[in-house]
């Protein structure tokens, strides 16, 4: 019997913006290293990309970031509020330039990658995984954030002593959100894995830190978790918030890829915090988190999802819901007031 071949899949259709000459032409034959996506156009200015934009309708933009004047910038910004697409910005600053993937994130740009030296050979897939990966993002317009957001009613419990939170693709914006709208005083720790670009964790950490905020650091093994203090996950690591509230990482296998992964989290969550916990998914493609968020729901925990209009990219929210994982699903905006309620009968020292 005949098999009939399987039809191929499209092309990832690839918009550069900003490089010029031998750049343009590197970059362009990075983005297609993997032979599964074709670049449709090269521009260096904000009215060319709109217009190729509409024209050519690419499905990933690559921006230079490294142009002068904050050009690169300023061009994402306007992608993000007139056409908006996932966008990927590449650098040759690599992940020790913290202040330009801060800035890359408030622009809007879903990933910033570091491109190799000249000499390095080719093909490079770090910009062709990224490029495969942001193809087909559900991204929305760049919005003012409402002044006075109204604040849903919640009921008070105090015996709760966790707060876990997994995120992805903006996912940094949506944490600076929730983390500004938390008093430095919240009475409980916070332990988070956002999925990151090695390399890049600890410029978005310190970008987190700046204003008037809860404390945010890198988790260490054996940590203590002190109450008003976001912990991230590591890279290349799992993470884990022991009984006692110490912090236990460990080099477990990936799960779907990742590593640390939100399943790990949660599903640990779940199992040594029960219902003293409250789990909050938040923007982010793939499914990462949603069976870990359902078994903390099993096991009495308080479950929360970013909701569809306020998300960068609604896939794993979307994921939790299907599953019945979400006791909520809440605007941005609405989930530090919620947390603020959740925990305000708790003591300060943890879990009641």
């Amino acid at each position: 019997m005949s098999v009939a071949p399987a039809a191929p899949s499209p092309l990832t259709r690839v918009l550069v913006v900003g490089s010029r000459g031998a750049s343009a032409e590197r970059t362009s034959t990075l983005a297609e290293a993997q032979h599964d996506a074709v670049v449709v156009g090269v521009c260096q200015s904000a009215e060319s990309a709109m217009r190729m934009i509409r024209d050519l309708l690419p499905d990933v933009a690559i921006v230079d970031a490294d142009l002068p004047g904050g050009v690169g910038m300023r061009i994402v910004r306007q992608i993000m509020h007139e056409q908006p697409l996932p966008v990927v910005m590449t650098t040759a600053a690599g992940p020790a330039q913290g202040g330009l993937a801060r800035e890359a994130r408030e622009a809007g740009a879903a990933l910033l990658v570091a491109l190799p030296r000249s000499t390095a050979p080719l093909p490079w897939p770090d910009l062709a995984r990224a490029v495969r990966t942001m193809a087909g993002l559900k991204v929305v317009r760049r919005r003012e954030r409402a002044s006075e957001p109204v604040r849903p009613r919640t009921p008070v419990r105090g015996d709760v002593g966790l707060v876990v939170i997994g995120s992805s693709t903006g996912g940094p914006q949506a944490l600076k959100v929730v983390f500004g709208l938390l008093p430095r005083e919240f009475p409980v720790p916070i332990a988070v894995v956002q999925h990151m670009t090695r390399g890049f964790l600890d410029g978005m950490v310190s970008w987190l830190r700046t204003g008037r905020t809860i404390d945010v650091r890198v988790a260490s093994q054996g940590e203590q978790l002190r109450p008003g203090t976001a912990y991230f996950a590591p890279d290349d690591v799992q993470m884990a918030v022991a009984r006692d509230g110490l912090v236990v990482l460990r080099s477990d296998p990936p799960e779907a890829g990742l590593r640390p992964a939100v399943e790990y989290l949660f599903r640990s969550t779940a199992s040594m915090w029960g219902r003293h916990a409250v789990g909050v998914l938040l923007t982010g493609m793939g499914s990462d988190g949603a069976v870990g968020l359902k078994a903390m729901r099993d096991e009495g925990a308080v479950t929360i999802v970013q909701d569809e209009a306020s998300s960068v990219v609604f896939g794993m929210g979307a994921q939790a819901i299907k599953l019945r994982a979400a006791q909520r699903v809440l605007p941005l905006d609405d989930i530090a007031p919620v947390l603020r309620g959740l925990v305000a009968g708790a003591r300060a020292e943890g879990r009641s």
